[in-house]
């Protein structure tokens, strides 16, 4: 079966979902519940404009702007909240202002969300997600400023010889049946398509810190301030 056909199966469940939240916010809610509520149906609506603009290989748009530090904020609210009963805290840190990245904001919220899922999954009990950002120049003097963004854990990490197989498509270091080992590959799919670039540093015991460099849409007065790329 095709991307097309699936995309065309999986929209019908996603509108009734949506219709019974729309009906549902209708009624008597706790500020807590409706504030889920209203994740649930961002969530819904964004599935629904991945399915109609995302089959792996469409292009980015450059006509629109992202504000990271907007998207890593909602990530934030979205994935603390249920990452908190298992004990994982979420942190964010933006230094300075970020620079707009051209692209589609959707894709590039799934691929920070896959690297954060993957960074929970690896904490056994307590632990911390640290998400920073901040604008760095790559060393060749004639290269635009990125976008700096990476998550760090405090997870199990991942054995030396295992690195350089982290990207491929079915690689997983779960059990048979945890995982599909599909969402690294994506994030890479999705970083690239931005002209971006992504890498991750890990040991074992050490937990795994991921990557992300993203050209910067326009940031003239930053690109003399910001540090050298030194990740």
């Amino acid at each position: 079966m095709d991307f097309t056909a699936v995309a065309h199966d999986l929209r019908s469940p996603l509108h009734v979902m949506l219709g019974h939240m729309q009906l549902l916010a209708a009624e008597q809610l706790t500020d807590t519940g409706r504030h889920r509520l209203e994740i649930l149906e961002a969530q819904v609506q964004r599935m629904m404009r991945l399915l109609e603009r995302w089959d792996g290989h469409a292009a980015v748009s450059a006509s629109r702007t992202v504000d990271m530090a907007t998207l890593i904020g909602n990530l934030l609210g979205e994935l603390a909240p249920l990452l908190s009963g298992h004990g994982i805290e979420v942190t964010v840190n933006i230094e300075g202002t970020l620079s707009p990245v051209r692209g589609d904001a959707d894709s590039l919220y799934r691929a920070l969300l896959n690297i954060a899922i993957n960074a929970a999954e690896s904490i056994t009990g307590a632990g911390t997600i640290a998400i920073g950002g901040r604008m760095t120049r790559p060393p060749v003097a004639d290269r635009a400023p990125m976008v700096h963004i990476e998550v760090a854990d405090t997870g199990s990490g991942i054995p030396a010889d295992l690195l350089p197989h982290v990207f491929e498509r079915g690689f997983t270091t779960k059990p048979p049946g945890e995982s599909h080992g599909l969402g690294l590959d994506i994030c890479r799919e999705i970083v690239e398509m931005h002209a971006g670039r992504i890498h991750l540093a890990s040991a074992p015991g050490a937990g795994t810190t991921v990557h992300l460099f993203l050209p910067a849409a326009a940031a003239p007065d930053l690109a003399a301030t910001a540090p050298p790329d030194r990740a």
